[in-house]
């Protein structure tokens, strides 16, 4: 046991996380070890389940079983290192020439041995450090490195005259830091209430699809407005099988797990309908699509007045008609749910919904009276 603690230096045996001696510590299945609380706190903070260190995800929260082999092994290291730290010079041993105050024991290792060494270490691990793509790891860590080095060079000479050079490294990673600090909000609101919790970690992309849909509808050309049009020049159905009867498109981006968040912008006085069906869904419908059907939708009938099929007719009288729905999917939990952006308001979820194939968003019209539009909207 001895010899093993002999080849392990300290800085393994600290987490990287609280930077102290581990306490109760557990493996993640990437293979790093953290104190059990740090990585608990760590995760309670964070959007993501996933290791601090290399970025791996985990679809689930692990439940660690703390590593008692591991946590022994800890506490010898600290224990030999306390008895070696207090090992003061009785009569008879010779005393340390370094101690200014209490005099240790002096070590047979030579002192410049010990530098030296240690000097090796540094450069080893920070060589390793270059092959991180972490950049805000990389500087920190680098940071320390350099501060240890610049107060080892007041007390040894270098060991050798091929010292790399790190000065590029150091201006490429500050360089790519700025380029990802400037995407970032210049400050971080922390989620005020369960919508902005799902703004901020469920938000996806999405752009209409301009071959999938009625043939009287007509996409604008970055892919986020969807109108109605008549006399419009319609394109082959050879890119693909297109809605019939009804006025329904479909988004381009599909989804089979997770959860997904966007928003759309709709016209007050328009009939449209919002939300989610199944791959498999009838592309020729006789009458508006249902749950039944595999459909999971929101409509605006007239005035305030929308509905929804769960499986039968349900009418919502609303206080406002809302200008930005926000449509929000849980797959694996079963639940569709729609809100009221401006407002922070759930206006209707569907619960207990059972997945099991691609779902689409889908967008729509029940009149052409209006001249309706439909506009998909960065999340904010």
């Amino acid at each position: 046991m001895a010899s093993t603690i002999n080849l392990i230096s300290e800085e393994q045996l600290l987490c990287s996380i609280c930077h102290d001696v581990f306490k109760e510590p557990v493996s993640t299945r990437c293979g790093h070890n953290y104190c059990k609380s740090c990585i608990t706190e760590y995760w309670d903070s964070s959007c993501q389940i996933q290791c601090p260190l290399c970025r791996t995800k985990f679809h689930t929260r692990p439940k660690f079983l703390v590593n008692t082999e591991f946590r022994a092994m800890v506490e010898h290291f600290s224990h030999i290192q306390v008895k070696s730290e207090g090992e003061i010079a009785q009569a008879g041993d010779v005393p340390c020439d370094v101690c200014t105050e209490t005099k240790i024991k002096a070590h047979k290792t030579c002192l410049m041995d010990q530098e030296a060494a240690e000097m090796r270490r540094k450069r080893c691990e920070l060589e390793q450090l270059l092959q991180t793509e972490d950049h805000l790891h990389f500087l920190l860590s680098y940071q320390r490195y350099n501060q240890t080095a610049a107060i080892q060079s007041n007390s040894i000479e270098p060991l050798d005259n091929n010292q790399p050079v790190y000065g590029e490294m150091v201006k490429k990673s500050t360089s790519q830091m700025k380029k990802t600090l400037r995407a970032m909000p210049k400050v971080w609101i922390p989620p005020q209430d369960e919508l902005m919790m799902i703004q901020q970690c469920n938000a996806v992309d999405l752009t209409f699809n301009a071959f999938g849909g009625h043939i009287s509808l007509m996409v604008s050309r970055d892919g986020k407005q969807l109108s109605l049009r008549k006399d419009r020049f319609v394109l082959s159905t050879l890119f693909g099988e297109r809605f019939e009867n009804l006025p329904i498109a479909f988004s381009t981006n599909s989804f089979s797990s997770g959860r997904f968040y966007y928003e759309v912008r709709v016209n007050k006085n328009q009939n449209f309908i919002l939300g989610v069906a199944k791959e498999s869904i009838n592309m020729k419908p006789i009458s508006y699509p249902t749950t039944v059907d595999g459909v999971w939708t929101f409509r605006l009938l007239f005035g305030n007045v929308y509905e929804v099929f769960d499986p039968n007719e349900i009418r919502l009288f609303l206080k406002q008609a809302p200008e930005v729905i926000g449509v929000f999917v849980d797959y694996e939990k079963g639940e569709v749910s729609f809100y009221d952006v401006e407002a922070r308001y759930l206006m209707y979820s569907y619960k207990g919904c059972c997945f099991t194939e691609m779902l689409y968003p889908i967008f729509g019209f029940s009149d052409d009276l209006s001249n309706p539009s439909l506009t998909i909207t960065p999340v904010e």
